[in-house]
């Protein structure tokens, strides 16, 4: 064994046994497929499992690898150690974390004690309330009774068995928690549930250790029967940490890495044989093992991660990132008018009234009122409450919360005739400013991630990182243009692009990967249903949309309708905005997950005829007894089938084509903005950037110049200081404030918190003070010295400061932001000083990201404010490209 670089370890094959039975996950896809109940499922922190691919439990390999664990003489009650080839590994809670994307955190005991249970009356009512509840009994009305239960209860029987049998790997005979019980009848509390806690405390016990006592007794019978042992727990999450980890598993599974979180993420290529698995403890030359498992960008800003990485701090106060707060309501079927997620545009009223839906008109504006009613009467404390209540964004880590949603800007616009003037200025204003983004993600996952969503793809697979070389990719904002055949889907396409003129943008069509029909095929073309979703190669769109995403340039062939068959392709070259189009483009969820923004032309049935007609006899020269036979045959028993229903996953409905020019605007304002709002904002939601001008940028150039005069430098400097120091004025408290204008009227306006000061980091932070008192007349300043000792050593050496300062709102001053250790310790004298994390405003002109996330992950309620994100850090640890010694520059003290 000494080649294994593990000679000390006698390796002996036992039979392991691994209850988890993640494949059940399949068994909830199949039997929700199809129904409103698989929308519903996917909304909760476990819907990405339905898309886990490697089911194999692979417990052969698992074995070998629990072979190699080694107990430290000090061991840790959250990790367990491997000693493989020389290479100590490690696999404990931030793996487990990373690999399944569940959230850590602490598991507070329920203060419901023993009161009855919702669910459990409903769902198990022929169940004595005595005799409780066990898993056989979930089984049995997921087998048998499923289609008598309502949706939100079949979801909750679902997290139930995924959870117990999927996850735990309990026996058919335990008996459920009633805690469960009780918390699956709230499917929020559910979903922000730390079940990364919950697992991982039945997991670890059984994997530490696992031979350590069972290894005598094997040894000792090995030659009279074979070794035996079972395990339970999330078993499975370990055997993805070892593809993660060992090199040799590249031959067998491949991950995706667009896809988050990780467990979901691998497919197998190949069976690992029994002769196969001592390839795993050989380590080639330039193939080692990974040591440790380093979340990407994309994982980093997902909620779940987020909070577990403040909980694996030892960070246990009450705040936590944004965690998704759900709506459970039942999907609308596809007879429904339109989604309750999404924008429905009418060019305007008279409009709505020939589109046919004025019966339910009034509901809707009686929706609309009660909403634009809280959101103007409420009191400002309450703001942010409300509109999370409002909310129907499912991508809260990239939007803060205090902004309202595009959604509800527009349900409130199409109620104009019944919005007074001075209310609907108001809400117009407000959202235009700042639109956010339409998708489900992690990403966030959703809780991730998010994740994503989110779970699925993640349209922010690997952020665009900044470094010191600058080469980093930014990923294009895509836009899924969906709706029936000859709906005007690429009438609307032209016009975004229209009005994205100024962007690179291509238009990728579903038609191109129509698969190539057979000579049979082709011979009764008129037989062959183009419009079902088999007709496309959707594997080839997603690998598409990969190459895209990751700036590679693809070649897409043209499809033509005469022939059926794929012509000479085209070049498509990666831009900043990929719309994809065509009647099943949100069909299928993977290519969903990967939209920023999701569109649904929604055009009369009579329309599309006369359309179609006109374009199959006209353009494609076919008789017009073939179209209506194929129409009423394939197209639309199609449309009712799988295009209508995709028009719930729509961020916005445009009826007839696309002659509302609000909704193209708002749709070009909105991509405009999300391309310009830099890869961290994303992250950190506390770091503000504020939106560059050409003004700005000519400041810039100026005071980065190292020819430009002190005075120049002085000059331009002050200007860009006062236009920071008046946006993060912007984040101060604020109440609603009536004064009487001289011509007698009354103006309602707002009032700033007044209990504020200034702090400024000595010596650079002093070129800021002038910004500052010209801003706020009066203002008080504090002053801060820090001396930097060594590399990363820093120490106050001198304060003066407000003694009352723990009662006022902050301004933290230092022109720039460097590796943020200097921030640190100047945030920590003021929360030393009795100064909430909440009231204070750190300003500064440019920030390196390197500093950006010391200081927000340190301190994620400060608010950073700033002009410009640098590349980064130089070898010296000076800001790349930076301004130089700013305070030597603004002071006329350089040598």
């Amino acid at each position: 064994m000494s080649e294994l670089g593990i000679s000390e370890v006698v390796l002996y094959d036992a039979k392991l046994t691994i209850r988890a039975q993640i494949a059940i996950a399949s068994d909830i896809r199949t039997k929700l497929i199809n129904t409103p109940r698989y929308a519903l499922f996917r909304e909760t922190c476990f819907g990405p499992w339905l898309d886990v691919q490697l089911t194999y439990k692979n417990p052969s390999l698992v074995h070998l690898i629990l072979q190699t664990e080694y107990i430290p003489e000090q061991p840790k009650n959250d990790e367990i150690l491997f000693r493989v080839g020389g290479h100590e590994l490690r696999f404990g809670r931030e793996e487990f974390c990373l690999i399944t994307g569940f959230r850590f955190g602490t598991i507070k005991p329920s203060s419901e004690g023993s009161c009855h249970i919702p669910f459990r009356d409903r769902v198990f009512s022929h169940i004595p309330g005595k005799i409780s509840i066990k898993g056989s009994d979930v089984a049995s009305i997921f087998k048998d009774s499923f289609d008598q239960i309502s949706d939100l209860d079949a979801v909750r029987i679902c997290l139930l068995l995924l959870l117990e049998i999927g996850f735990i790997g309990r026996q058919p005979n335990f008996v459920i928690d009633e805690e469960l019980l009780r918390l699956v009848e709230d499917l929020d509390s559910w979903n922000t549930f730390p079940w990364g806690s919950y697992i991982w405390n039945v997991t670890y016990p059984q994997l530490a250790g696992a031979l350590q006592t069972r290894r005598g007794l094997h040894l000792s019978n090995l030659a009279t029967k074979e070794a035996k042992y079972t395990l339970v727990g999330f078993i499975w999450a370990f055997k993805i940490w070892i593809l993660e980890v060992f090199p040799a598993a590249r031959k067998f599974a491949v991950r995706d890495p667009g896809v988050i979180p990780r467990a979901i993420a691998w497919r197998s290529t190949c069976t690992i044989k029994k002769e196969m698995l001592h390839n795993f403890l050989v380590f080639k030359e330039g193939l080692e093992p990974l040591h440790e498992l380093i979340p990407t960008l994309a994982e980093s800003s997902t909620p779940w991660w987020m909070a577990s990485r403040r909980f694996f701090d030892g960070i246990v106060d009450d705040f936590q990132p944004p965690l998704k707060k759900l709506r459970f309501t039942a999907p609308p079927s596809p007879l429904e008018p339109h989604s309750q997620h999404a924008m429905v545009l009418y060019p305007n009223h008279a409009e709505r009234s020939r589109s046919g839906t004025t019966a339910s008109h009034h509901t809707m504006e009686e929706r609309i009122m009660e909403k634009v009613v809280k959101m103007i009467d409420h009191p400002v404390s309450r703001k942010e409450e409300l509109v999370e209540e409002l909310s129907k964004d499912r991508r809260s880590p990239e939007v803060h919360t205090e902004m309202p949603k595009m959604s509800d800007f527009v349900d409130e616009m199409a109620s104009e005739p019944i919005l007074r003037l001075k209310e609907r200025v108001k809400v117009e204003s407000r959202v235009l400013h700042s639109l956010p983004d339409f998708s489900d993600r992690v990403y966030c996952a959703s809780d991730g991630v998010e994740g994503n969503r989110t779970g699925t793809r993640n349209t922010n697979v690997e952020q665009a990182s900044t470094s010191v070389t600058g080469k980093s990719h930014k990923q294009p904002f895509v836009i899924g243009v969906a709706g029936g055949a000859a709906s005007g889907k690429t009438v609307v396409c032209n016009l975004i692009i229209e009005q994205l003129h100024d962007l690179r943008v291509v238009l990728v069509k579903q038609e191109s990967f129509y698969h190539n029909l057979t000579s049979k095929e082709l011979s009764e073309f008129h037989e062959y249903n183009f419009d079902h979703p088999d007709a496309f190669n959707t594997e080839k769109v997603l690998t598409a949309m990969e190459m895209l995403k990751y700036g590679k340039a693809i070649d897409i062939p043209e499809y033509d309708f005469k022939s059926h068959k794929t012509g000479v392709p085209r070049r498509v070259n990666p831009s900043d905005v990929v719309i994809l189009e065509g009647i099943l483009i949100l069909y299928d969820p993977r290519v969903r997950d990967m939209m920023d923004m999701k569109i649904f032309v929604d055009t009369d049935a009579d329309v599309r005829l006369e359309r179609r007609i006109r374009r199959d006899t006209g353009e494609r020269g076919r008789d017009i007894s073939l179209v209506l036979g194929q129409y009423s045959k394939f197209v639309k028993p199609a449309f009712d089938a799988f295009i209508l229903p995709t028009k719930k996953y729509a961020d916005i409905i445009i009826p007839h084509e696309g002659d509302n020019h609000l909704t193209i605007d708002l749709i070009g304002q909105h991509v405009q903005t999300k391309l310009g709002q830099h890869d961290l904002c994303k992250i950190y939601p506390n770091l503000y950037v504020i939106q560059s001008t050409f003004q700005i940028r000519a400041m810039h150039t100026l005071i980065r110049d190292f020819q430009t005069t002190q005075d120049d430098f002085t000059f331009h400097a002050d200007r860009l200081i006062r236009m920071v120091v008046e946006h993060g004025l912007g984040h101060l408290p604020f109440t609603e404030k009536q004064v009487t204008t001289p011509t007698g009227s009354v103006y309602t306006g707002v009032d700033f918190d007044k209990s504020l000061c200034g702090v400024s980091v000595i010596r650079s932070g002093e070129s800021m003070e002038t910004a500052l008192r010209a801003c706020c007349k009066g203002i008080k300043i504090g002053k801060i010295l820090i001396h930097k000792e060594g590399e990363n050593g820093h120490q106050v050496i001198y304060e003066r400061l407000p003694q009352d300062i723990s009662d006022r709102h902050v301004l933290l001053l230092d022109p720039i932001l460097g590796t943020g250790y200097s921030a640190v310790e100047a945030i920590n004298l003021l929360l030393k000083r009795g100064v909430p994390e909440g009231n204070i405003i750190f300003l500064n002109l440019i920030s390196a990201p390197q500093g950006v996330h010391v200081v927000c992950k340190r301190f994620p309620r400060i608010k950073i404010v700033t002009s410009e994100i640098e590349t980064g850090l130089n070898q010296e640890s000076r800001v790349i490209p930076g301004m130089g010694e700013f305070g030597d520059r603004y002071f006329g003290t350089e040598f």
